[in-house]
């Protein structure tokens, strides 16, 4: 400091009228060691163009391979022949010096001979991409001046309104008739070699004109990376990103191979595949796809020798991650602006000691080849040391400009004040960027000096989408600003609208994406009455409100499978959002493409399939993308694509599906039994229009075939017989002027619940209607459950009121019919699930249930026998901030909250029960496919979950037991239980399989919203009926969660209920509390200290194990249910 304070007063001495922010402050040392020794670079190669250098390569080594992409493998021979063609049609249509092509490809061969052959004609390409939107297409087509635009088959669309399109790989035929030698064009280095557009401010991208020299300068780089002839380089940038430019000709120009990712955006397992696979070795990654890559993929970089990252902040652990493990693979830290072609300075980082383990910040280094770098203040003065300033780059790299904009060309290209004699004209680009030299002679990034931003590498102008937003109807102030959540950099609009206009941010957002690139595209944009202001009258950008992703719309649901539940829990993680529904898209809730990387990689470890990563964008709400998750996991069951299910004849036998053939045989043995009545009862209140009701009933019959459908025998096999359309029986008892017509119309309502069905001739779903005031009725549905399930019921009562309701008012049926049935569902199951495939599903299960031991609880009635008629239910309250804790449990370990419970319901049982191997059984619904989930029918399925508690191990890894195996039988679900019964052919006790008779299930808050007028019973007639021996139900209630704990009264009693009721809150507590602790370590309610279980451990042998024996009448039977 005394050293500048001497020179600024030497310098006032020798110019005492000068403005102090003109004065020196640098000795003449310092002066020198940043002109001379920190801008000392390598010479670059003067006079030689890239196709120049190419040819060379081409020369010498065009045997060589110079690009492999997919399949497709070229030399350099046969890139620089194809390549030359190619100039020579070009240079045939009016392509020469400095013309510009537009060149729209993806990642392919065809991209890089469109690159090369227009070089070697002598013109200039501009890179596009198909996935802008078709405005900025044309503009930037038109702004570029570009005469053609070089393409691909698929894409040819986009430009029907250029003159001249030439389709590369369709019109190939004709150009491959042109010469294959080197044209002969006259161009050097000064002369342009593409135009690539950026964000503008003005609210017009700007296009960067980079002259050859540019790019022969990067190429010629040796001290910061040093790539050859026995490199792999890889291109998997976009063409419009200038990183594009250093992954194609660094590794070109210097003889190396570039491997081309081809596809769409590659997940993380697909790029470290990729990166394995080619045996990559340079290889560029943004700084936020970098740090994904060593979170995940750090093995599959083990072959990479360098690897170049930037784009924004580089983080230091990450750095050290991949040095650390292996110190010959250098990190490089690249910055660079567009206008000073991809790199300005590198650091390069290697070795495990040093600087590299002690960094906080990841320095951006120094000047590359033929590159000088400054640090000055406004007055273009040089700053000393550890002294912040704007950083201005000079040398080979700087672009001649901004196309056709000569103001914006002169504001930030401008004269170098430090040229010596000879250079004169030589000009600095000032990158907007705040630096200081660190004493090492290495520069460190501080930050902007503008509003420009740089998010997941893209360098962005918020003015330009301020620009586009204010152009919207309606938009009279528009403010963009970053936003930074969980280290995740994202941009945030923010709207003021004009006097009575009414905006809508989602409509913005989405107008937005018809005009701006998706990185450009805000996650958000909010509504605002006013823009907060500062004290000066600026906008306050601290003090905008925070946007609020993912607000569940009214119509929204929560997850039905588990697969939803868990793609809920990693969206909300990885987006940071509180909560997520199915119907929510992961864009509208703030994910982008890199974060779109970050959850397909989760998903793929999670569940072990392959994804595409394009899956998330093709369907990125929870439904869609669950719906591609679970077709995945069954194609790797069955190693094949399910054959679709299409509509059969009706005139042949249709036969029932292996759900209803179970219960048809069970029907056979009781044809009185009503175990599998199924009601359902409606409050209607209003005016009731009765031939409006007999229509919609039997719009709701014709519509559904299996709510008119028998199973008689034929040829003694049962079918599938389906009536006609008819109207619907519905007798009507009045009950208006009766003294406890409330309690009469249960009793009817029961009385009606309990009547049996005949399966072979009579229908299957009756209807009646109770009228207890003149605009207050009951309307009654019974069905058996040969043709419905909990989620048809919900089909039916919702279809049948939006019918009613439609009706009342002189509409038609508002609903589409449906193009599959029932019975075309029962054909397609029987067709698919056979042979080779059947045996797939047998062998898991087989496998899977292999010497599973029957559970015997140590409480119970000695001796007793299951009776079906004998069932009751008690329901309880969960301790609230226990099942909230374990909520977050759940997402925290990728789990769900089923998955949470039942493995707490494993531990209750283990310790009923002395046992750590077991199962249970657990309700599916059984509707994977997506044909099917508006059909009603009997699709719900039953599946086994073997318990493993072995060990004692801590709770977090029973969670993880519990996951895996309740994700492996939800992906083999496809094989009906009666099958699995039927091959596995198990132990029974009195004629009844014994693989489980403890059921568990937790129940969705999947309200069915209806019609006014209109509301839905708890129809519990049938509460005598139990099919199980202990069935605990987890479902949400006003307060919270309950636990309804349904049982038979013939085996236990409701004190025993209770007590275990009382266990199972105190164990989810513990859970909650500690879910690190061993199992054995959580302890049961003091309540109930053990004295009446721990005291019959002697008597344990002849104690009543849940001993479910079948009704006498049917001990023969084979029931499941």
């Amino acid at each position: 400091m005394a050293g500048h304070f001497v020179t600024l007063l030497q310098g006032l001495m020798e110019r005492p009228e000068a403005a102090l922010g003109t004065l020196p402050l640098l000795t003449a040392g310092e002066r020198r060691q940043i002109e001379e020794e920190w801008n000392r670079t390598e010479e670059v190669v003067e006079g030689l163009c890239v196709q120049q250098l190419f040819e060379a390569q081409a020369e010498r080594r065009g045997g060589a391979v110079a690009l492999v992409c997919g399949g497709e493998r070229l030399t350099y021979g046969e890139l620089n022949e194809r390549a030359n063609q190619l100039a020579h049609y070009l240079r045939a249509n009016d392509v020469g010096v400095e013309t510009r092509v537009g060149l729209c490809c993806t990642r392919s061969v065809e991209l890089v001979i469109g690159m090369l052959g227009i070089l070697k004609a002598g013109g200039v390409y501009v890179p596009l991409d198909a996935s802008y939107p078709e405005e900025r297409l044309q503009w930037m087509v038109q702004d570029s001046g570009a005469v053609m635009v070089l393409t691909q088959e698929d894409l040819a669309s986009h430009f029907l309104y250029v003159a001249s399109t030439v389709v590369l790989d369709e019109d190939w035929e004709s150009i491959g008739r042109y010469s294959g030698e080197n044209p002969e064009v006259r161009v050097g280095p000064e002369n342009l070699a593409y135009l690539i557009y950026t964000s503008g401010s003005t609210g017009e991208p700007k296009g960067v004109a980079v002259e050859q020299g540019s790019i022969v300068r990067l190429a010629g780089e040796k001290r910061s990376f040093r790539v050859g002839e026995r490199d792999v380089c890889c291109l998997l940038s976009s063409v419009t990103f200038d990183a594009s430019t250093f992954e194609i000709w660094v590794g070109l120009l210097n003889g190396a191979q570039v491997s081309i990712y081809g596809g769409f955006t590659p997940s993380l397992e697909e790029l470290g595949n990729f990166i394995e696979r080619e045996g990559v070795s340079t290889l560029w990654l943004t700084a936020g796809l970098f740090e994904q890559m060593v979170d995940s993929q750090l093995e599959r970089l083990g072959g990479v020798r360098q690897l170049l990252t930037g784009g924004d902040v580089v983080s230091p652990h990450h750095v050290r991650a991949v040095v650390g493990r292996r110190g010959e693979c250098a990190v490089i830290n690249g910055y660079g602006p567009t206008e000073n072609t991809v790199f300005t300075t590198c650091h390069r980082m290697q070795g495990e000691v040093g600087e590299v383990g002690e960094m906080e910040r990841t320095p951006i280094g120094k000047p590359i080849a033929g590159t000088t770098v400054y640090v000055l203040d406004e007055e273009m003065m040089m700053v000393p040391v550890g002294v912040a300033g704007e950083l201005y780059t000079g040398g080979r790299g700087v672009a001649r400009g901004y196309f056709g904009q000569a103001a914006a060309t002169g504001e930030k290209f401008v004269p170098n004040p430090f040229a010596g004699e000879g250079e004169e004209g030589l000009r600095l680009y000032r990158t907007g960027d705040r630096v200081r030299w660190n004493p090492r002679g290495e520069l460190e990034f501080l930050g902007r000096l503008d509003q420009q931003v740089k998010v997941r590498g893209y360098r962005i102008e918020p003015g330009e989408i301020e620009a586009v937003l204010v152009e919207e109807e309606g938009v009279e102030q528009a403010v963009v600003v970053v936003r930074e959540e969980q280290g995740d950099k994202r941009l945030v609009g923010y709207v003021r609208g004009k006097r009575g206009a009414v905006l809508d941010g989602a409509e913005l957002r989405e107008r937005l994406r018809e005009r701006l690139p998706e990185y450009m595209v805000p996650v958000a944009v909010v509504v605002v009455e006013e823009m907060p202001l500062t004290s000066n009258g600026k906008i306050d950008r601290q003090r905008l409100p925070e946007p609020e992703y993912g607000k569940a719309g009214g119509g929204s649901r929560g997850a039905r499978t588990p697969v939803e539940e868990i793609l809920c829990g990693i969206y909300a993680e990885v987006l940071g959002v509180e909560r997520v529904e199915v119907e929510d898209s992961f864009f509208d809730l703030g994910g982008h493409s890199l974060l779109a990387t970050q959850a397909i990689s989760r998903i793929q470890s999670l569940f072990g399939t392959e994804l595409p990563l394009y899956d998330i964008f093709e369907a990125p709400t929870v439904e869609g993308l669950a719906r591609r998750v679970e077709q995945a996991l069954r194609e790797g069951v069955s190693g094949e694509e399910l054959p679709p299910m299409v509509r059969v004849s009706r005139e042949g036998r249709l036969p029932l599906s292996f759900a209803q053939q179970r219960l048809w045989f069970l029907h056979q043995l009781e044809p009185e039994s009503i175990a599998y009545n199924i009601p359902a009862v409606l409050l209607i209140t209003g005016k009731l229009d009765s031939d409006v009701l007999q229509r919609s009933l039997a719009e709701i019959v014709r519509r559904h075939e299996v709510l008119r459908t028998s199973l008689p025998v034929v040829h003694s096999d049962p079918i599938q017989r389906i009536a006609a359309p008819h109207p619907v029986p519905l007798p009507l008892i009045d009950l208006v002027g009766r003294e406890q017509r409330e309690e009469q119309a249960r009793e009817i309502a029961s009385a009606e619940a309990v009547r049996p069905f005949d399966l072979l001739r009579g229908t299957l779903f009756r209807a009646s209607l109770i009228r207890l005031e003149s605009e207050k009725h009951l309307l009654l549905f019974t069905l058996h459950h040969c043709v419905i399930d909990g989620w048809s019921v919900k089909i039916l009562i919702r279809e049948f009121t939006a019918i009613y309701d439609a009706f009342t008012q002189g509409n038609p049926s508002p609903l589409p019919d449906l193009t599959l049935q029932y019975a075309d569902f029962a054909s397609w199951q029987r067709q698919w699930l056979a042979g080779a495939i059947l045996e797939k599903y047998v062998s898991y299960w087989r496998r899977k249930l292999a010497d599973v031991p029957m559970l015997q609880l140590r409480i119970g009635k000695e001796g007793s026998e299951m009776q079906t008629e004998q069932g009751r239910t008690d329901t309880y309250d969960l301790p609230t901030d226990a099942v909230k804790a374990l909520q977050e449990l759940s997402r925290a370990r990728c789990g769900t909250l089923f998955m949470t419970l039942l493995a707490a319901f494993e531990i209750l049982l283990q310790r009923y029960s002395g046992q750590v191997d077991f199962a249970v059984g657990t309700p599916i619904a059984g509707r994977d496919r997506m044909e099917i989930e508006q059909m009603i029918g009997f699709f719900v399925n039953m599946l086994p979950l073997r318990a493993d508690l072995d060990g004692n191990p801590e709770f977090e890894e029973l969670l993880g037991r519990v996951r895996t195996t309740v994700l492996e039988a939800y992906t083999h679900q496809a094989l009906p239980f009666e099958r699995l019964v039927e091959e596995l052919n198990p132990p029974r006790i009195d004629g009844r399989p014994q693989i489980f008779q403890v059921i568990f299930t937790i129940e969705d808050d999947d309200y069915v919203h209806l019609p006014g007028g209109f509301e839905v019973l708890e129809a519990s007639t049938t509460e005598g009926v139990i099919r199980f021996g202990l069935v605990l139900r987890i479902a949400p209630s006003a307060s919270g969660w309950c636990a309804s704990w349904r049982y038979n009264t013939s085996l236990f009693d409701a004190k025993e209920i209770e007590r275990m009721q009382s266990d199972f809150a105190t164990l989810l507590e513990q859970i909650a509390a500690h879910p690190t602790a061993r199992i054995n370590e959580l302890e049961l309610s003091e309540k109930w200290r053990p004295s009446n279980i721990a005291g019959r451990e002697q008597a344990a042998a002849h104690a009543a194990r849940i001993h479910f024996s079948a009704p006498k009448r049917a001990q023969a039977a084979h029931d499941n249910n």
